[in-house]
């Protein structure tokens, strides 16, 4: 019924400001930093 109003082809809402392998990569140094901090306080 909404079909024929609805945009085709367009995701909506907001582009991503990074991309996802760039957010897995600063995800993964963060966990990576904090794990060797906590190592050298032991």
């Amino acid at each position: 019924m909404l079909a024929p109003l609805l945009p085709e082809g367009k995701k909506p809402g907001r582009p991503l400001a990074w991309s996802r392998r760039r957010l897995v990569d600063g995800i993964r140094h963060e966990a990576t930093v904090l794990v060797a901090d906590r190592n050298e306080r032991l």
